[in-house]
C-alpha cells in the first residue's frame, strides 16, 4: 500500500480531529462531576470549621455552666450584680459626682436602651403604633411599647398612705370625702 502524501496528510487531519473531538468529549463529561465534588470538599470545609467553633462555644458554656454551678462564684456574683450582703455585714456605695445622681444615670440608661429598642423595631411597627398614637385622643395608648421620640413616661401614681388612727387608707392628694364615695 502506497500513499501519496494527499492521502496520508487527509488521513491525519481526520484522526487528529477524532481524536481533539473525544478529547472535548471527555473534558466535558468530566467537568461536571469534577466541579460538584470541588463544591462539595469547600463544603465539607465550611462545616468542620464551623463544627469547630461551635465545639469550642459549648466548651466555653460548659466552663461557665461549671463555674455557676461553685456555691463561691454564685456568692461573689450575688454580690458584685446584685448587692447582697451576708447577714451582720454593712453595704457601703459610693457614688461618683461626675457621674451625677442615680436619678440621672437610670434616665441615661433608659434613653440608650430606647434608642437601641427603636433602632432594633422594624419601620412598619413603628409607623401603625405612630399612626395609632396620632389619632388617639387624650392619654397616648401604645399598644406595642414602641419608644415614641421626645415622649416621657408619666410618673407613676402615688401609693397608698395607711392613717395612723383606723380610717381607710387614702391616696395622696385625695380628700378624705372623695375617699368615701
Amino acid at each position: 500500500m502506497t500513499f501519496s502524501r494527499g492521502e496520508r496528510t487527509r488521513q491525519f487531519s481526520v484522526r487528529m480531529l477524532a481524536v481533539l473531538f473525544f478529547a472535548a468529549l471527555g473534558i466535558v463529561i468530566v467537568s461536571g462531576p469534577l466541579s460538584q465534588y470541588l463544591d462539595q470538599q469547600q463544603q465539607k470545609r465550611d462545616l468542620l470549621q464551623q463544627l469547630d467553633q461551635t465545639t469550642a462555644r459549648v466548651d466555653v458554656l460548659e466552663q461557665e455552666l461549671a463555674r455557676w454551678k461553685d456555691n463561691d462564684f454564685v456568692r461573689s456574683q450575688a454580690r458584685e450584680r446584685l448587692g447582697y450582703v451576708l447577714p451582720g455585714e454593712t453595704l457601703y456605695l459610693v457614688s461618683d459626682p461626675a457621674e451625677g445622681t442615680p436619678e440621672q444615670i437610670v434616665a441615661e440608661r433608659t434613653k440608650e436602651a430606647n434608642d437601641r429598642r427603636r433602632q432594633a423595631t422594624p419601620f412598619y411597627v413603628t409607623m401603625w403604633d405612630s399612626i395609632k398614637i396620632a389619632g388617639a385622643t387624650g392619654g397616648i395608648e401604645n399598644p406595642s411599647n414602641v419608644p415614641v421620640i421626645g415622649s416621657t413616661t408619666p410618673p407613676a401614681p402615688p401609693l397608698p398612705t395607711a392613717p395612723a388612727s383606723g380610717a381607710p387608707a387614702q391616696v395622696a392628694g385625695e380628700t378624705a370625702t372623695e375617699g368615701a364615695n
